[in-house]
């Protein structure tokens, strides 16, 4: 499948790879994000040793966090206090980890590995912070569950589990080289 594609796969909700919370005005979306579209955007960008990056980002699960409110970022410093907006703009940038973990089937707890928030200043949709975690490659979980907890946007404690089948079910993305 080309990039398209694949995210379309991706978007729908038959398919059990996007999650969506709606509370208090805020929607939250969690999307996994395949790896090889990490490794598609860095050979776009002139990194041309696709075996190199692959071993790179396969060891990671990744997902795709978007927090929006009206259709636009639910952070953003004209709908709120200035120190609601700083706090916000300081967990979602440095401090995820503190609120943010996975959980599998097998009963692990997999610390949030490293994240990165893609800030618009205002101008986007949504607020998309990326999120990676080690995959549990040794006990084959059935479903990993994404545990996020309440971070400042009045979303509350939320519970957003994935299949792994759904995931293992994934076309591949058709990449050039």
């Amino acid at each position: 499948m080309n990039e398209g594609e694949l995210l379309t796969y991706l978007r729908n909700p038959d398919n059990g790879l996007k999650k969506d919370v709606m509370m208090n005005g805020v929607q939250m979306s969690v999307m996994y994000r395949p790896a090889d579209f990490l490794v598609a955007q860095e050979m776009a960008a002139g990194v041309a040793d696709k075996t190199k990056l692959k071993q790179k980002y396969g060891a990671n699960n990744y997902f795709l966090m978007s927090l929006s409110a009206e259709g636009k970022e639910a952070i953003q410093a004209a709908t709120m206090p200035h120190y609601q907006y700083s706090e916000l703009l300081q967990t979602v940038s440095y401090r995820l980890g503190e609120f943010i973990h996975m959980t599998t089937s097998k009963r692990d707890t997999i610390p949030l590995q490293d994240f990165a928030y893609a800030s618009t200043f205002g101008m986007g949709t949504s607020n998309d912070v990326l999120l990676a975690f080690k995959k549990d490659t040794v006990n084959n979980p059935e479903w990993i569950q994404i545990n996020v907890g309440e971070f400042g946007l009045g979303l509350g404690r939320q519970t957003l589990r994935f299949n792994q089948d759904d995931i293992d079910a994934l076309p591949k993305l058709k990449m050039n080289n």
